[in-house]
């Protein structure tokens, strides 16, 4: 009845819940009665919203494969691409700054409103900016905007996280793909029943037409995906994956672009993961999902005292309030975590204003 090995996904999926039932203290009645209809409602609608967004962005494929085509040329082959969200721009303009002194890039916007995207042009009027346009008030997954580059971008690219600041070029240069490679990037982990690495999607250079052919002989794309095809089910099983067992063992689906590089390993292609020495760059890391916390309150302040950020810090203080203070955010950092957690984010801000150009 389960093919695919569906059902093993679904188990999967069902215990994670659970779990995370337990961890917060809820009753088992509260579980069933409240929790359980309130996290399926959620998970149709957002699963009616990115049908609705994937069907847009096809309806749309040829307007984007034509602004792709002019983000491309000018800023030179093989571009680094930064998909960027709402809320990012803090992070966005020193990070694309310090990846600009040595990479071409080129911005892609998914579902910026427009007074953020007019702060953005005026911190970064060079490079190149593409926008998406999913329904109002909603976003792409990263896999599906990562998707949309794949089928529409008219040449090879690398990803860059908005939240990932590059101090070493050599980084860059790591990543250009070597004979015989689907994708070379940093910050990699490993299945632990297989031993297989994978690169994550911080600092990635894919071999684009690669991953296009294999997307379109699997049925598969760079999406999050708890099924897999039939016709993927034998050969991911050589590698020791399939549904039910996903690279990062903590999660109950493939991942962003997971299934791809799977496919990849498939046909013999390698992946390669850059260890890159904390020296080489920083990832904040958890900015598009996670709970707001003292530690990120403080960076997020830090920030903007940038000199780079002059032409937006003035408006994102007065959106976020006037009890927005890098002084009251330090102290909150201090009672939370120690009088020393403060130091590594100064460390940080300090190294930024020596690297980036006022």
């Amino acid at each position: 009845m389960f093919p695919d090995g569906s059902l093993n996904a679904v188990v999967r999926r069902l215990r994670f819940w659970l779990r995370a039932q337990r961890t917060r203290g809820a009753s088992w009645p509260r579980s069933l009665f409240v929790d359980a209809p309130r996290d399926a409602g959620r998970l149709v609608r957002s699963g009616a919203a990115a049908a609705l967004n994937r069907a847009r962005i096809r309806h749309r494929g040829p307007k984007y494969a034509a602004e792709l085509r002019r983000a491309f040329a000018a800023a030179g082959d093989d571009p680094f691409v930064v998909v960027v969200v709402p809320g990012l721009l803090h992070l966005l303009v020193p990070a694309v700054r310090l990846a600009r002194r040595h990479v071409p890039v080129v911005i892609v916007l998914n579902g910026l409103p427009a007074w953020e995207e007019t702060l953005l042009r005026a911190a970064l009027p060079d490079p190149a900016m593409v926008r998406l346009e999913p329904l109002p008030g909603s976003l792409l997954s990263h896999g599906a905007a990562v998707d949309c580059l794949l089928q529409l971008a008219p040449g090879d690219f690398a990803l860059l996280d908005p939240d990932l600041f590059v101090f070493d070029a050599a980084l860059f240069e790591e990543t250009q793909l070597r004979a015989g490679e689907a994708a070379a990037g940093t910050h990699g982990y490993t299945h632990g029943a297989t031993g297989l690495r994978f690169p994550r999607t911080h600092l990635l250079a894919l071999d684009g037409a690669l991953l296009r052919e294999l997307a379109q002989r699997y049925g598969v794309g760079a999406e999050t995906r708890r099924w897999v095809p039939k016709r993927l089910l034998a050969p991911l099983a050589t590698l020791g994956l399939g549904a039910g067992t996903y690279p990062k063992e903590h999660l109950s689906h493939f991942d962003t672009l997971e299934l791809l590089m799977a496919a990849a390993l498939v046909e013999g292609r390698r992946l390669r993961v850059i260890d890159a020495p904390d020296a080489a760059c920083h990832h904040v890391g958890g900015v598009s999902y996670r709970a707001r916390d003292a530690a990120r309150d403080f960076l997020d302040l830090r920030l903007l005292e940038l000199p780079v950020a002059r032409p937006y810090a003035a408006p994102l203080l007065a959106r976020w309030g006037a009890t927005a203070s890098a002084a009251r955010a330090r102290g909150r950092l201090v009672a939370a975590q120690g009088g020393a957690a403060p130091g590594r984010i100064d460390a940080l801000i300090e190294r930024l204003a020596r690297a980036l150009p006022a």
